[in-house]
């Protein structure tokens, strides 16, 4: 008997629990209590914010990766200033948890005193408009088959995203041409010559980036100009991705394209390297979109594309493919689709069986399974990275000695600090709404979304700056452009309900919130402002008339095999034929050369192998990686070393602290052959 009374009062206990958490929720979604719920959410993560810095600046925590970092001997702006580079994570992750809790608290409590006032938990809401998504009994969109627009939507992003420079110029920096687009086609002729990625040449990217140009060779034969083309290929799908992302969550499909012109100018194709292309997050977000559309459609086979995409992701990305699996499962979890994660992974695993199944065979697996474990371990550590931009130092530096330039440098590093301020308020809103039983099934998309975008976004402290900031940022800036509009009709609404208590300060606050959204876009935009501004250029030019035969008085034809149609400066172009013309002259296809520092294109170019597994100094990561690659220079003696500097110059850490060893062997065995301005040609000596 005491056993029932025990279970009765247990039930009682839990529902009367259920029905004030009912009550408190619908106090909460009373509009008239909307001022008071956002001002308390305002004061806890106020309160949260300040208890992490607290806890950052007192609570002594021992760096293990700054240790390891050492260990290995990583070299890098960070490691030599002794930054604990693997802490930031921490803070970042743990700064979003503790800050949206302490929130997520003080909004409850705020609801729960709210809840106890008469007709406080009431529902009144605006009087919203309803927008006609066409939704099926099923939920599933049915678009209308528009031909003339699903035309339109190719036509447009080429129009916006094409420019001949793209394809034909050798123009934007030296490190473009010659180390970040030359690397990969480096790796390229490597596999041409027989080699297999990461066991005889190590990249630090996705199979599929390298194989992808093989097949383009095998195909096509060797051409800049066709690797380009794939290149523009990338960033092109990569638009057309997003684009569908918008119109899943959208709806409005001309709203739709509007947000696809403003990412399209934050993202417009400026470097033809394949690793810069919007390809390379749009990839996973591409399995987000297919999970995206099982949950309006019901179809199943849509579980399986999802999958599918999350391999061809992991193949291309680790990183936006791990985050991508990541996000996908996380999403089936919060819609109770857990039933349908076993699909997704057959789906995931019918590309990555395949090509772990060739690594298997050419002996290279293990070699690929370590690269997928070390190489992001140390980017956390603090590989190629440089500390983070510190708020603290910006004000103080600014208070001091206030000027144009320590202003500029502050509002740099507040559109530094601008993405995480924004997964801040936004993981706050979408928490909120799901506690408070407001949650629609786009909140669930959003949220993925969300995930997907603060997991990525911790890519951007592996080199800390707003370069780096910006490439990890497309689900940030989609996530933009559907808070724009959703707080804009928010706003609209309410400052056109007269029923609402706090109408003015309402909209103050939302208006402020865009002026938020506005402030960190046009950030972007300005700094580094890259890729806006050659898309403006390339925008006035296009209603040129001699857009596609125009002339440049400072680049001429580079005018040598697999580069004929690209132009470079002058004296690029000049040096680039003299190297490569002597090169190919003075050597046979078996012949070794060694480009160093790091200027890889000459491998492509000139058609000739690389002695080691590097094909790049900086590779070569670690003290042991090190002493392989001067280890095999020696071991396999290059005929010439072709020592270019135009992208040696810019590099943070001297190539002499660097590999001081490889310089040695360099001096002690080579002669200078050729002196062709910034590239000299060194020659083994002993060599006829």
């Amino acid at each position: 008997m005491k056993c029932n009374i025990k279970n009765l009062n247990t039930w009682d206990w839990l529902k009367n629990a259920s029905e004030r958490h009912n009550r408190i929720s619908n106090t909460a979604r009373n509009i008239q209590n909307r001022f008071y719920l956002i001002i308390s959410t305002i004061v806890g993560a106020t309160v949260g914010i300040i208890l992490t810095y607290l806890l950052i600046k007192t609570v002594p925590i021992e760096s293990a990766g700054l240790i390891e970092a050492k260990k290995v001997g990583i070299i890098s702006s960070a490691v030599n200033a002794s930054y604990p580079k693997d802490l930031e994570s921490f803070y970042y992750f743990s700064g979003l948890l503790i800050t949206a809790s302490i929130a997520l608290v003080s909004a409850y409590i705020c609801a729960l005193l709210l809840s106890k006032k008469k007709n406080a938990s009431d529902i009144i809401t605006l009087n919203i408009p309803m927008r006609n998504d066409n939704l099926s009994p099923m939920g599933s969109s049915i678009i209308q088959k528009d031909y003339f627009y699903y035309l339109l939507i190719p036509v447009v992003i080429f129009f916006l995203s094409f420019d001949i420079n793209f394809f034909f110029k050798a123009w934007f920096a030296p490190w473009g041409f010659f180390g970040e687009e030359g690397m990969h086609y480096a790796w390229a002729n490597e596999l041409a010559k027989g080699k297999v990625l990461y066991k005889d040449t190590l990249s630090f990217y996705g199979p599929l980036m390298s194989y992808s140009l093989l097949l383009i060779i095998k195909l096509f034969g060797p051409s800049i100009l066709i690797f380009r083309i794939f290149c523009y290929c990338l960033y092109f799908l990569g638009f057309i991705i997003v684009y569908y992302l918008f119109r899943n969550i959208f709806q409005s499909k001309w709203y739709s394209i509007l947000a696809l012109t403003i990412f399209i100018i934050m993202y417009f194709p400026v470097l033809p390297a394949i690793h810069d292309t919007t390809f390379r997050a749009a990839s996973g977000l591409a399995s987000l979109l297919f999970i995206y559309k099982y949950i309006d459609s019901g179809k199943k086979i849509n579980i399986l594309f999802a999958g599918v995409m999350a391999g061809i992701s992991l193949l291309f990305s680790n990183d936006a493919g791990i985050i991508a699996v990541i996000s996908c499962m996380f999403v089936l979890m919060l819609s109770k689709n857990f039933i349908r994660i076993p699909r997704f992974i057959f789906g995931l695993m019918i590309p990555l069986i395949p090509s772990l199944s060739f690594f298997y065979v050419t002996g290279a697996l293990s070699f690929y399974i370590r690269y997928m474990i070390d190489i992001p371990k140390y980017y956390s550590i603090g590989l190629f990275s440089r500390p983070f931009p510190n708020f603290e130092n910006s004000v103080s530096v600014f208070l001091n000695s206030p000027s144009y330039k320590t202003g500029e440098e502050l509002l740099k590093t507040l559109t530094v600090y601008w993405p995480i301020i924004f997964f801040l308020i936004l993981l706050i809103t979408l928490s909120e709404k799901f506690i408070f039983h407001m949650w629609e099934k786009k909140d669930i998309k959003i949220f993925g979304l969300l995930f997907f975008g603060i997991l990525y976004f911790k890519v951007a402290f592996g080199m800390s700056g707003l370069d780096r900031n910006l490439f990890c940022l497309p689900p940030g800036m989609i996530l933009a452009a559907l808070s724009m509009k959703e707080s804009t009709m928010l706003a609209k609404n309410i400052i056109n309900s007269k029923k609402v208590r706090n109408r003015i300060p309402l909209f103050f606050i939302y208006s402020l919130f865009l002026l938020f959204l506005l402030s960190g876009i046009v950030g972007y935009i300005i700094w580094p402002g890259v890729a806006p501004r050659f898309f403006f250029t390339s925008l006035s030019e296009k209603f040129s008339l001699n857009y596609l035969s125009k002339e440049s008085n400072i680049m001429e034809p580079i005018n040598i095999e697999r580069a004929n149609k690209i132009e470079a400066p002058d004296e690029w172009a000049e040096h680039i034929r003299n190297v490569v013309n002597y090169i190919r002259d003075n050597t046979s296809e078996t012949d070794y050369i060694y480009a160093f520092p790091r200027e890889p294109v000459y491998y492509f170019l000139c058609d000739r192998s690389n002695p080691t597994r590097f094909i790049n100094e900086f590779n070569a990561v670690t003290s042991d990686m090190r002493k392989e690659l001067l280890s095999e220079l020696e071991a396999n003696k290059p005929a010439f070393i072709i020592y270019s500097y135009h992208y040696a110059l810019e590099a943070p850490i001297p190539i002499e602290k660097r590999v001081p060893d490889v310089i040695e062997f360099i001096n002690k065995n080579y002669n200078i052959e050729k002196d062709f301005g910034k590239a000299k040609i060194l020659k083994l000596k002993g060599r006829s």
